[in-house]
């Protein structure tokens, strides 16, 4: 007997349909198995797919996994948000919160409840950000991403951050850097080999920050996950506030930065990112954006 599977698609972080991060999500997958998840993943071919599980704790809404089209994730920002929206459109209409169960740990989510269904959604990291082992010296990162050096912004340093998936921050002195900005896969594949040193998977987060406006502009290159550039990377902007909170934020409060992201693959995507400075120290960090509905259909499994 086939095994039949609900399930949706969406955009993340924005408000128009085709544009943002796309996401499948995949409800009622407690019978999937690993291999079948990744299958499934590569299937629909989009930067993650979530799929939907009873979860362990009664009083958690749901239980969830994240796969690329090459492997699991123990957390990603858009899926999170996403998979929220779904559950919210399909399961719980009219939901405010919930409590999400990932391998990272468990992620509390608030939802704006709107008469059209959910408005804007927003996760709280479940780690706070954290520097991560020492990146590769800033010329070399510069020449990975195919620029000079003269294209990093002076006096920033280049840093590694995670809230439990690692990014290499590459501050950049404009918006051509950013724009014209294109991983090197044969730099990157030979220091992997020969050094080890991208053992963590710090992708590559060049970025342009207005301080001013309390804006960034960034990218993000994924290689190894089955797509070059990701359109918008909540887990990315998470660990973005550890290096605000860090370098550019020099008083203590509570913060609201805006991230665009995806502008250079036709994707643009804008993420809403809240946290608190203390000491130099980024706490409470929210990530959110609005979502969009594109498709619901039945996925035959076997």
């Amino acid at each position: 007997m086939a095994l039949e599977l609900p399930y949706i698609t969406c955009d993340v972080f924005t408000r128009q349909r085709f544009g943002g991060n796309p996401l499948a999500v995949v409800f009622d997958a407690d019978a999937l198995d690993d291999e079948a998840m990744q299958r499934i993943a590569r299937e629909f071919n989009y930067s993650e797919t979530s799929f939907v599980l009873k979860p362990a704790d009664p009083s958690h809404t749901a239980r969830v996994r994240i796969f690329t089209p090459e492997s699991e994730l123990p957390f990603a920002g858009h899926p999170t948000v996403g998979t929220a929206f779904a559950i919210a459109r399909e399961r719980v209409p009219g939901a405010t919160s919930m409590q999400l169960e990932l391998p990272v740990g468990v992620t509390h989510i608030a939802l704006d409840a709107t008469p059209e269904g959910p408005g804007r959604v927003s996760f709280e990291s479940p780690r706070d950000p954290a520097m991560t082992h020492t990146p590769l010296k800033p010329p070399t990162l510069a020449s990975m991403l195919g620029l000079s050096s003269t294209s990093l912004l002076p006096g920033a340093p280049c840093e590694i951050w995670s809230c439990g998936v690692p990014f290499t921050m590459v501050p950049l002195r404009d918006g051509s850097a950013l724009s014209a900005a294109a991983l090197d896969l044969v730099q990157w594949n030979a220091l992997r080999i020969s050094a080890n040193v991208l053992a963590e998977r710090p992708w590559m987060y060049p970025m342009q920050i207005d301080a001013e406006k309390r804006r960034a502009r960034v990218r993000m290159f994924c290689p190894g996950l089955g797509f070059p550039e990701d359109p918008a990377t909540g887990s990315a902007a998470a660990a973005l506030a550890g290096y605000l909170a860090a370098h550019i934020e020099t008083a203590d409060g509570r913060f609201e930065w805006t991230v665009i992201q995806g502008v250079e693959i036709n994707r643009s995507s804008e993420l809403h990112l809240r946290f608190t400075r203390t000491a130099g120290q980024a706490s409470q960090v929210q990530v959110g954006g609005q979502c969009v509905h594109v498709a619901r259909g039945t996925l035959t499994v076997r």
